[in-house]
């Protein structure tokens, strides 16, 4: 598919096209990278998930301050999208999937790599920074206190049934 879309990595494209079939360890063959080198070796992960519970690959890519899209399908995405709608360089890019069809998700994911492409070096610099603080607003020391308050809930429930 990649090949018939004109994406064969030659040196002067703009676009590079990386299909990483295995999961990522030291000494796979391929890369021969771990996994957090990947992800920051580079520019832009793509996550257009149908579902995904909560999707850690968009936040694990931000904490390691590489932008990323995903959708409004994942927790991730749906948990965020307020807090990017509008922002110029918001570093994760939300698409709108839910109640979408295929031609609309396609056309919004060609647009962000359209508009990515042709960021300067000074633009694509701000979305890093923006997805590095975007992680942070998820981290454990920051959510640890919904869990307890769950869990706590859960308990007073349960006992006074």
């Amino acid at each position: 598919a990649f090949h018939e879309n004109g994406l064969t990595n030659k040196k002067e494209d703009r676009v590079k096209v990386i299909f990483y079939p295995i999961y990522n360890h030291g000494s796979d063959g391929l890369l021969n990278l771990e996994y957090y080198e990947c992800i920051q070796g580079s520019h832009l992960g793509v996550f257009p998930s149908f579902y995904e519970p909560w999707g850690y690959t968009p936040l694990e890519s931000a904490a390691l301050g590489v932008s990323s899209v995903t959708t409004d399908l994942s927790g991730f995405g749906r948990f965020f999208k307020e807090t990017l709608a509008g922002k110029r360089d918001p570093g994760v890019y939300i698409l709108d999937r839910f109640g979408k069809g295929d031609d609309d998700v396609v056309a919004a994911l060609t647009d962000v790599f359209d508009r990515y492409v042709s960021f300067e070096r000074r633009e694509r610099v701000e979305n890093k920074i923006a997805a590095y603080t975007l992680a942070a607003q998820a981290d454990w020391s920051v959510f640890i206190k919904h869990y307890f308050t769950a869990h706590t809930q859960a308990l007073a429930k349960h006992y006074s049934a």
